[in-house]
């Protein structure tokens, strides 16, 4: 094969390669449009909520095992979509989060810190559960299952905990060498394309230690990325009746 003709097929090899690829990588819009197809098709209280900024959110209220399965599929493992949560039990004061469909948070226990599991799955429940929905790129997922790893290798198995300070907790791996918390873990986790933390990709102003904080900022700052809220738990009669105010208002 002549040089030319071989460029041109190297050429078209990598124009290929870049199509299936954005076919592949769901984008927020994409991801908007899923998930409102998902509370379409399964009757879920859904609506879609506007910001000043003209970023769009849809808001969906799972209730019950269907509902909450059709979620899972929809934003669950390979999907790339971070969840950040918060509970709606009065005095709570902590950011979960669910990805790749494991439910994980960051936990402070007698002076250290680990990744622990909070669940096993969404069951349903009467108290209320709120989420912001991220879509990441298939690097930024890629750069999240890599960090989360990294701290779980630091930390060890969970024997070690309390154990043994050396080997039983994160030391750097999440950013513990300058403090964190259950909350800076996640806004300031270095996963975007060239190691930026989540809050620069989504748009945020800084780091946020505070849960309460980092919620709502999800809900009403981020950028498109944010592409749904949802309130998880008992089925809510007037959810949708005020459009253009926020669920999570703690």
């Amino acid at each position: 094969m002549s040089a030319p003709r071989r460029k041109h097929w190297q050429v078209l090899a990598v124009l290929t390669a870049v199509a299936r690829l954005a076919v592949a990588a769901p984008t927020a819009p994409a991801a908007r449009a899923a998930l409102q197809q998902t509370a379409r098709q399964t009757g879920m209280k859904a609506y879609e909520r506007q910001l000043p900024s003209g970023v769009l959110r849809q808001y969906v209220n799972p209730s019950g095992p269907h509902e909450l399965l059709a979620i899972e599929r929809t934003t669950g493992k390979g999907s790339n979509v971070l969840e950040i949560l918060h509970s709606g039990t009065p005095g709570a004061m902590h950011t979960l989060a669910k990805f790749d469909g494991e439910l994980i948070h960051t936990q402070y226990v007698s002076q250290y810190w680990r990744l622990r599991s909070w669940g096993d799955r969404l069951r349903p429940s009467a108290h209320k559960l709120f989420s912001a929905m991220i879509q990441l790129s298939p690097k930024e997922g890629e750069n999240l299952r890599a960090h989360i790893e990294l701290a779980r290798q630091e930390q060890g198995p969970e024997a070690l905990a309390g154990a043994n300070w050396e080997k039983g907790h994160i030391r750097t791996a999440l950013g513990a060498d300058k403090g964190i918390n259950c909350t800076s873990t996640w806004c300031g986790a270095p996963i975007g394309e060239r190691g930026e933390p989540l809050w620069q990709v989504i748009g945020l102003r800084g780091n946020d230690w505070s849960p309460h904080s980092f919620q709502r900022s999800l809900e009403n700052d981020a950028n498109e990325r944010v592409f749904g809220i949802a309130v998880y738990g008992p089925k809510l009669g007037d959810f949708g009746a005020r459009l253009q105010e926020p669920q999570f208002n703690f």
